[in-house]
């Protein structure tokens, strides 16, 4: 079919046919000899324009499929069969000819017809080639190494990923959610009606981030019906996304391989029924060398209300600074089965500065916070590595229950906060010794070890031999839970503890007139060395603004360390949340056994819109997965935070009512001068400033003005200029306030 192409109006500058009734082009070539057309991405021209939308065009070009690319007059055109109102023949000047490097979805260009620009100067040029109304679709277009780039808007999918290294991109893409967002959302929603995911995962390199993902079996799978290919597929990053109620998973690894590791990073992840993310699978086999074994880190995340928060089977991997809690409200699929917080047969793995809790009544024999269990068809975990871990308010802090009775080198130790658990800090029902040296229990004086009259520390070398059966802090117990004895737990020497990082004021009274409050931050009753300390604290904006330049660190016990905030982006990293850094610039390391003045912070006070009496305090918080805390080396040791009082803002003076009168006793001296007690009650609006004051007061009558008619004693005398000196130069509003 010889078609002339030389503009964009038909019959003028281009050929087009009008046709009644049904196209049939049967493969016919398209022969474009001659034309002389210059487009821009995005222009279009109707080559064959069906009267209606009823009869479909069947066939195509002689090599040409629907969305094809190939050139006119030098240029890229991309030829669609179902274009204009569905059933037009148009061609598209596109950006290329190959697959775009990047396209676009917008959920609103739902019934642009292919080849149509949908967003006119916008960066898409043709929907059906580098635009689309779907995510899948914009997923099946973009080449090797591409970019699908989702604008905010309501989903159904997000498809099967089959193209190698691609990036798949929600408009929140680079935003972590676990630390709070704002703004427009890519929302995938599949009310459960995916079969395997709503992103399923089939090739190497692939990339999702920024979206919010909800009401799905699995949010993000690298997994399919039949077999992987040998080895897995490989490099999946993972991040910045919302995922909620999701009845299965929220990130499942299950065939991913350990040619290139996995990255699931920043993810926050909530109400999921079996596991907020999970890695490995044994696919049912009767022995262990064919499985496939995911490498990975997995790191600051939030998976809230999860069976098991992370889990699976992996090898050589790095659970890093994620946060992993049951909500005490949670009903889900958790309370028929145990839970755990970190879980799996994992091999040469270290999991580090996670915060575990909540795993408390679950269900099943026990629940933990991190625990390693046998599992049919896997070995049992080796070679793992528990460090600097907050786990707190479970059932069991930390549990090992291999069927083979051995622990198989797992060492928990050290740094780790194992305190508040209901049941015991530790159990171990293997006979081989686990290292658990270096942690804090809850209590400066240990662990309870209930079976023993032996008294560590000093600790005897001997697991066997170190009975601590006066510690306060959470049991430690092996196979005979919960009863005692735990020669299988070497738990001596522990952490006492380092004391405490305080905020505190001098005055936390905002009186009238006062324009600026002062925070200090202090380590105090350190019982360690430190190098180092990090704190994170949240302030009402509405009622205190941070003054940066009137801030400053101390400049001990750190002696280079820089004595200003430096500019407030360094400090304020978001409105309302300070970011406080000790670790930047330290030189020496402070003794232990002292106070010490970390920081000065000054707020200045927004009056506005602060009623009388009403209060605010600045307090500390997390960031992501970091912690105020102190440390040692860069290791974080066991701190209490003590938040500061409140403030509140006192605009209406107090009043003050004084018994003083002419009958107050009073003694005078030969001088006519005088001492008198009186006492005052000093009450205040807010309440918080009352008293009853009493105060002595010498006063001298010498220049007193009014001599009594009659009386010419000595005495009589100062006592009249003492009581005339009351009346007219000692007036109530000039008493003191009781601050």
């Amino acid at each position: 079919m010889l078609i002339e192409v030389n503009g964009l109006t038909p019959g003028t500058s281009h050929d087009q046919w009008m046709i009644v009734g049904g196209v049939d082009l049967g493969g016919a070539a398209l022969d474009t000899t001659g034309s002389t057309i210059i487009a821009t991405p995005g222009q279009s021209v109707t080559i064959i324009d069906n009267d209606t939308s009823v009869d479909a065009v069947t066939g195509t070009f002689a090599g040409l499929s629907n969305g094809a690319a190939f050139l006119l007059n030098g240029q890229p055109f991309a030829v669609f069969y179902n274009g204009g109102d569905g059933n037009d023949v148009v061609l598209t000047r596109t950006n290329s000819l190959t697959p775009p490097a990047t396209v676009y979805v917008e959920d609103d260009w739902a019934g642009t017809g292919n080849g149509v620009d949908p967003d006119g100067a916008g960066p898409a040029s043709a929907f059906g080639f580098d635009a689309f109304d779907n995510i899948p679709d914009g997923v099946g277009a973009v080449a090797p190494g591409g970019t699908v780039i989702v604008y905010a808007g309501s989903y159904d999918d997000g498809g099967t990923v089959t193209t190698a290294n691609i990036a798949i991109l929600g408009p929140q893409a680079g935003v972590d959610p676990c630390s709070g967002r704002a703004g427009p959302e890519a929302v995938i929603d599949t009310a459960n009606g995916d079969t395997e995911g709503a992103f399923v995962i089939q090739a190497d390199g692939c990339t999702i981030d920024g979206f919010t993902i909800q009401n799905v079996n699995v949010a993000i799978n690298v997994s399919l019906a039949g077999s992987p290919p040998v080895g897995g597929y490989n490099g999946l990053t993972a991040r910045n996304c919302i995922i909620e109620h999701a009845a299965i998973d929220g990130v499942n690894l299950n065939y991913h391989g350990n040619s290139a590791p996995a990255l699931v990073e920043a993810n926050l992840i909530i109400d999921v029924g079996t596991s907020g993310i999970t890695a490995g699978d044994d696919r049912g086999t009767p022995g262990v060398g064919d499985d496939i074994v995911t490498q990975a880190t997995i790191r600051g995340n939030m998976v809230i209300n999860a069976v098991f928060g992370i889990t699976g089977y992996q090898t050589g991997s790095s659970i890093l600074g994620n946060i992993v809690a049951v909500d005490a409200g949670f009903d889900g699929a958790a309370a028929a089965s145990g839970g755990v917080g970190i879980s799996g047969q994992l091999a040469s793995t270290v999991i580090r500065a996670n915060k575990v809790h909540g795993y408390d009544n679950v269900g099943g024999p026990y629940s933990t916070g991190i625990g390693f269990a046998t599992y049919p068809n896997r070995p049992e975990s080796t070679g793992v590595t528990i460090r600097q871990n907050s786990v707190y308010g479970n059932l069991i802090g930390i549990g090992v229950a291999h069927t083979s009775g051995t622990s198989i080198g797992i060492v928990a130790s050290p740094g780790n906060l194992i305190y508040g658990n209901l049941g015991a800090g530790m159990v171990n029902t293997t006979t081989s010794l686990i290292n658990a040296t270096n942690n804090y229990w809850g209590d400066a004086s240990g662990p309870l070890d209930p079976v023993g009259s032996s008294e560590v520390p000093p600790c005897n070398g001997d697991a066997t031999l170190d009975l601590n059966a006066d510690g306060a802090g959470n049991q430690v117990s092996d196979a005979s839970f919960p009863a005692a004895g735990c020669s299988n737990i070497d738990y001596c020497p522990w952490s006492s503890g380092s004391g405490t990082i305080a905020m505190e004021a001098a005055d936390t009274c905002i009186g009238i007139g006062q324009t600026q409050i002062v925070v200090e931050v202090w380590s105090r009753s350190v019982s360690q060395s430190l190098t180092g300390w990090q704190a994170f604290v949240n302030y009402d904006t509405s009622r205190l603004t941070f003054n940066v330049a009137a801030s400053a660190y101390s400049a001990a016990p750190f002696g280079s360390h820089f004595r200003t905030l430096g500019p407030a982006g360094d400090v304020e990293i978001s409105s309302g949340l300070l970011g406080l850094d000790g670790n930047v610039g330290i030189g020496g390391t402070p003794d232990a056994g002292g106070d010490d003045l970390l920081a000065t912070l000054v707020f200045d006070v927004v009056p506005a819109g602060w009623n009388e009496c009403d209060q605010t305090l600045p307090v500390f918080t997390n960031f992501m997965t970091f912690y105020s805390e102190l440390s040692l080396n860069g290791v974080a040791i066991p701190t209490a935070l003590v938040d500061a009082p409140c403030f509140s803002r006192d605009t209406v003076a107090p009043s003050i009512t004084c018994d003083i009168t002419e009958s107050s006793p009073i003694s005078v001296d030969s001088n006519c001068e005088a001492v008198f007690t009186y006492s005052a009650l000093v009450t205040d609006n807010c309440g918080i400033d009352t008293a009853d004051v009493s105060r002595t007061v010498l006063v001298t009558t010498a220049n007193a003005s009014v001599l009594a008619p009659g009386r010419d004693d000595h005495a009589g005398r100062c006592l009249h200029r003492v009581s005339e000196r009351l009346r007219n130069g000692l007036r109530p509003d000039r008493l003191p306030r009781n601050r």
